[in-house]
């Protein structure tokens, strides 16, 4: 079992027992299925547009699927967010491609509608998503407690999940910490082993001798982002352009997640300070939301003259307090106001301007602000069965920590 701490969560916001329940007995306990945000139809136009139902894909995986099937680069290939592996995911794809789709003989794929538009679909092009979970405990009452108490607080505290880090290695933003140190050999060898998360013989072995060739023959085939990193290496041996060899959103995945993590952190001690996530300060950065608590309005800060207002909007679910994702072009400002990511980003010896990485500019970040809490959204609790909505780039799983505690089961 992960242990949240590894993300950067420190704590839980809500003090009820959790409920003991499970939502991986199936992939049909976790069900997602995304809202897109104003896809247009053209007969003619000039993306093929696929919703499609998937059991136990990987986004990555299946879009190296679809692009073999269609014959097209995956740099033809859009889609609007990622999905864990596990569970019942109704995505959307866009495929800059002339034909139709093609039969599809699988029986964890399956094409729910099919259309043609003018609008490339980009990552993030989503209103939100819907999750139906089963926790497989009738514990109604329970839950529905806690979900007061929720709301009591302004909301599940907006935790990037441990998907973000890896559900089976969570070590993505050691990787992104090491890039950002410019140690792109140890970024390296931390992706192909972690002594710490990792006992198979094959990582264990490569950690040791550094032996590429050995390795890339001892690596699992499935394990196809290694091995693109194996041979890389054996065929230059250049540590400096190894991440080169992956999909431009698997590059990218590692410094995000460190910012993920210095959120979580910073997150972790806002709550730990102030107990409650409905709590405004002067110097602390708002947003206006939408219905889904999606951030729709330029950043702007709390000061002496607006923070009463701001506090009764943001309990009247207008506005949201947002904490700062570091990147080269974030106000220091914003983080000195956080003072446990400022304190954490000296200890690490990183600074904003160590995001901006002139040799590699695809894995540099401009920084962005992330909503601190939100609700479930059309939330039903019925037979241990909870179905809601919640903004994109938002997880069920850090809403369900809450309803689940130590509970929650992370293999």
């Amino acid at each position: 079992m992960i242990d949240d701490r590894t993300a950067g969560i420190l704590c839980y916001l809500t003090h009820g027992k959790g409920i003991q329940g499970s939502f991986k007995e199936s992939a049909e306990d976790f069900i997602v299925e995304e809202l897109p945000s104003g896809l247009s139809e053209d007969p003619k136009g000039k993306y093929l547009i696929l919703q499609v139902r998937l059991r136990n894909w990987e986004t990555n995986k299946f879009l190296i699927y679809l692009s073999r099937i269609f014959g097209v680069s995956r740099k033809r290939i859009t889609y609007a967010g990622t999905k864990d592996r596990v569970g019942v995911t109704t995505q959307y794809f866009c495929i800059n491609t002339p034909v139709d789709a093609p039969e599809i003989g699988l029986d964890d794929v399956t094409i729910t509608r099919k259309f043609r538009s003018n609008q490339m679909l980009r990552l993030g092009d989503l209103a939100g998503n819907r999750f139906i979970v089963n926790l497989h405990v009738e514990a109604d009452d329970e839950i529905n407690a806690l979900n007061r108490e929720i709301d009591d607080l302004g909301g599940f505290p907006n935790f990037f999940a441990y998907q973000r880090f890896g559900s089976r290695r969570p070590i993505t933003h050691i990787v992104g910490k090491y890039i950002l140190k410019r140690d792109f050999r140890s970024a390296v060898m931390e992706y192909l082993c972690d002594p710490s998360f990792d006992n198979e013989d094959y990582r264990k072995n490569v950690y040791d001798t550094q032996d590429f060739k050995a390795a890339l023959k001892e690596y699992p085939q499935n394990l196809m982002y290694e091995r693109a990193i194996l041979q890389h290496m054996v065929e230059s041996g250049n540590f400096d352009t190894a991440f080169g060899v992956l999909p431009k959103n698997l590059q990218i995945m590692f410094v995000h997640a460190y910012q993920s993590y210095l959120f979580n952190l910073a997150l972790s001690g806002r709550i730990g300070s102030d107990g409650s996530l409905s709590t405004v300060h002067e110097g602390d950065i708002f947003t206006e939301v939408d219905g889904l608590f999606n951030s729709r309005g330029e950043p702007r800060t709390v000061n002496s003259v607006n923070r009463s207002m701001i506090e009764k909007s943001v309990h009247e679910d207008r506005l949201r307090i947002m904490i700062p994702l570091p990147g080269y072009d974030t106000d220091m400002k914003a983080i000195e106001t956080e003072t446990l990511m400022h304190d954490e980003l000296e200890k690490e010896g990183i600074s904003p301007q160590d995001f901006r990485i002139t040799s590699h500019p695809e894995l540099s970040s401009s920084g962005t602000y992330r909503v601190i809490a939100a609700r479930p959204v059309d939330l039903l609790v019925s037979k241990g069965i909870l179905d809601f909505k919640l903004g994109r780039g938002m997880y069920a799983t850090s809403y369900l920590r809450e309803i689940m505690k130590e509970n929650m089961d992370h293999r």
